[in-house]
C-alpha cells in the first residue's frame, strides 16, 4: 500500500501523479503514525485560524523514520526585495494576493514535539522555503 501523500486543496491543480493526493479536509483518512512521506505546499492558502491545527495533524501522520515536507513562499525575501527596490509594489502584491496565511519556519518549529520530531532540512531558494520534518525512530 502506498504510504506517500500529497496534501492538496479541493479542486487543486497541485496534484502529484507519483503520490496519493489527499484533500486537506480529509487528513483523518491517513492513519496516525503510518505515512512514509507527506508533502504539503498549500498551507499559506489556509485561514490562519486553522493553520497550527493542520500542521499538527500532518505531523501526527508520519511514522518513525517518515518525513513531512512543507513548501512555502519566502515572504521575507519578497519583502526584502521590495524594500531594496528589486521588485515593484505591483510584483509584491501579485505574489502575496493569493496568500491567506504567512507561514514561516518558526510556525513549523512551534508544533514540533522535540522528543519525537526534528527538522531534518531547511532550504531557501527561488523565494521558496522548504522545511523537512522527520519523525525520530526509537
Amino acid at each position: 500500500m502506498n504510504r506517500n501523500f500529497n496534501v492538496v486543496l479541493p479542486n487543486s491543480q497541485q496534484r502529484d501523479k507519483n503520490l496519493v493526493n489527499i484533500d486537506i479536509s480529509n487528513l483523518s483518512a491517513i492513519i496516525n503514525y503510518s505515512a512514509d512521506t507527506i508533502a504539503c505546499s498549500c498551507l499559506e492558502l489556509l485561514d490562519h485560524n486553522i493553520l497550527e491545527m493542520v500542521i499538527g495533524d500532518i505531523l501526527q501522520k508520519i511514522k518513525p523514520g517518515g518525513q513531512a515536507t512543507f513548501i512555502m513562499t519566502d515572504i521575507k525575501q519578497y519583502a526584502f526585495d521590495f524594500m531594496n527596490g528589486t521588485i515593484s509594489g505591483q510584483d509584491l502584491l501579485k505574489k502575496i494576493k493569493p496568500i491567506n496565511s504567512i507561514v514561516t519556519v518558526e510556525d513549523i518549529y512551534i508544533k514540533l514535539d522535540t522528543n519525537t520530531l526534528k527538522v531534518a532540512q531547511v532550504v531557501k531558494e527561488n523565494k521558496t522555503v522548504t522545511v523537512v520534518v522527520e519523525r525520530i525512530s526509537v
